[in-house]
């Protein structure tokens, strides 16, 4: 099942987001490892990983967060929730348009209430990156939404967010629940995003993509 780089998660691309919790902190790093078949949609398999130091008891932790299925048709990104594909991304979108978007229940009794939410284009255009020209867009969600695109961290509204394409969404890669601070929901900005053909994007909002502070540094955007 061979494909072309030229879409959104080729194998081999990988992305690092910055995490903070409490006294932890460290970051998450998204990796696309393979392909495979969910029904007939030719789906490529993420795995998430998360690496921590905690500073209250001096440790280094990771934690595996599970998989997600991803692809892309014509400029749309989709991803697998509850045994169907939801619309991550549409890069095809006009302002004004917008989606459902899922989000999941690995947050338990203290997660949202529903398992989906409204994403809206605000603003859309292009942009070079390592020569490529490639298309972005700001999205939003309504305040009646309890999902979106943002840091959770107990925000319950947060306002437009880049997303641009091959790379995602600068924040993080998939939705966040609203008005919610928890261990897992607390993801930071992208770091770093890399692929074969495409090459290396930085944000340089820390020292490195895999830097985890250990000492009286103060964490960058958790």
């Amino acid at each position: 099942m061979a494909q072309s780089n030229d879409f959104f998660a080729p194998i081999g691309a990988e992305w690092y987001y910055s995490w903070g919790y409490g006294y932890s902190n460290g970051y998450i790093h998204i990796v696309s490892v393979k392909d495979t078949l969910i029904g007939n949609k030719n789906c490529n398999v993420l795995t998430r990983k998360l690496y921590t130091y905690d500073f209250m008891n001096n440790a280094y932790d990771t934690a595996f967060l599970g998989y997600e299925y991803v692809y892309e048709d014509s400029g749309r990104v989709f991803y697998y929730r509850f045994n169907k594909f939801y619309k991550l991304y549409d890069f095809n979108a006009k302002p004004g348009e917008g989606w459902e978007i899922a989000g999941d229940f690995s947050f338990g009794s203290d997660g949202p209430s529903t398992s989906v939410g409204y994403i809206q284009v605000d603003s859309v255009g292009k942009l070079f990156i390592n020569n490529d020209s490639l298309r972005y867009m700001y999205v939003s969600a309504p305040t009646t939404s309890q999902w979106f695109f943002g840091i959770s961290a107990d925000v319950c509204y947060w306002p437009s967010i880049m997303i641009i394409e091959k790379i995602g969404c600068i924040k993080y890669m998939f939705p966040r629940p609203a008005c919610l601070s928890s261990e897992y929901s607390n993801t930071g900005q992208l770091r770093c995003y890399s692929d074969g053909l495409f090459g290396n994007f930085f944000t340089n909002i820390d020292p490195d993509c895999a830097h985890i502070y250990t000492g009286i540094e103060k964490a960058n955007d958790v």
